[in-house]
């Protein structure tokens, strides 16, 4: 990675004594990153470094975080020569170029509420060890950025239990957080809202987005000390855009059963798996999936897919 020193003294250039490490990949979204590394400015501290990979863009990227140099201490940046796809430039950062105790991966459109990074540190500092998970507040993109927008999490907990959810400072594990779910969305189709320890990152192959989704059930299933809620804003996400709109309906399944196949691997406890089972209920009842297969059932792949998404919703092996 290029390091920039163009502002204070250039401490935060990675090494011992690094705390966070904000992950940054991005796309060809030079006006998005720009109001991203903005949030950040005015929240940057000593032990926190700022990394960026860049997967090829072709618009003004490179002068975007030419530009945030100038104003955050030690801002690292790689920039690949071709796109790599989205596993391998997340990846990159956080495998070979993150030195920070925990890592953030902070999504190029996505914007850090102020507080955010103070947040994080103070978690640490508080709960060693365990995954931080926080909410998130949707942003149509017809809204003025400003607003607090939907918190997401509550979207997907059971609302009449969610004010009861456990709070900072109480850690649980896997089954705690799927008892009060009531979608599969609650495993993490979204990862700005999860700082987690590098040490407990599982490397996902490159590929579709649902490698995202296993890094999470990775996490879940990977033997830390737990999970560790803040029902506080952490990011600001813009939603709306065509691409989380236009998946095909099997796509999504795909992703699901990808999930629940990743958790079903790592070798759940009992618990979890009872936990999963009724998350699995709520979301693929059997009229949703008889209704998939009315829809499905001449596409190819979908009598495979669909055996897979049966035995999940079973508690078998998938």
């Amino acid at each position: 990675l290029r390091g920039g020193g163009g502002c204070g003294n250039g401490s935060a250039l990675g090494g011992a004594g690094m705390i966070l490490s904000i992950c940054i990949p991005t796309y060809n979204r030079a006006a998005d990153l720009r109001r991203c590394l903005a949030s950040i400015v005015s929240q940057w501290r000593e032990g926190v470094e700022v990394l960026v990979s860049d997967n090829g863009s072709r618009d003004e990227t490179p002068a975007v975080v030419y530009e945030a140099m100038r104003t955050i201490p030690g801002l690292r940046y790689q920039r690949l020569i071709a796109n790599k796809g989205q596993g391998y430039n997340v990846r990159s950062l956080v495998q070979f170029h993150a030195t920070g105790e925990y890592c953030w991966i902070l999504g190029d459109d996505d914007v850090a509420v102020p507080g955010a990074i103070a947040r994080i540190l103070d978690t640490a500092q508080n709960a060693p060890g365990m995954i931080q998970l926080y909410n998130v507040a949707d942003i149509p993109q017809s809204d003025p950025l400003g607003s607090r927008g939907t918190p997401r999490l509550a979207r997907v907990l059971k609302e009449q239990d969610y004010a009861r959810f456990p709070h900072l400072w109480k850690p649980f594990g896997m089954s705690t957080y799927l008892a009060y779910a009531t979608s599969i969305r609650a495993l993490l189709p979204f990862f700005s809202n999860v700082v987690f320890p590098r040490a407990t990152f599982h490397p996902w192959n490159d590929g579709l987005y649902n490698h995202l989704q296993s890094h999470w059930a990775h996490l879940l299933g990977a033997g830390t000390k737990g999970i560790v809620f803040r029902d506080r804003i952490l990011v600001q996400a813009m939603i709306g855009r065509p691409a989380c709109r236009d998946a095909e309906t099997m796509q999504w399944v795909a992703l699901d059963v990808t999930t629940g196949a990743t958790l079903a691997a790592k070798g759940c406890t009992p618990g979890d798996q009872h936990a999963m089972r009724a998350v699995w209920a709520l979301e693929y009842p059997p009229a949703r999936i008889t209704d998939l297969h009315l829809r499905c059932h001449r596409e190819p792949g979908w009598p495979e897919l669909e055996r897979r998404l049966r035995a999940l919703c079973a508690g078998e092996p998938a």
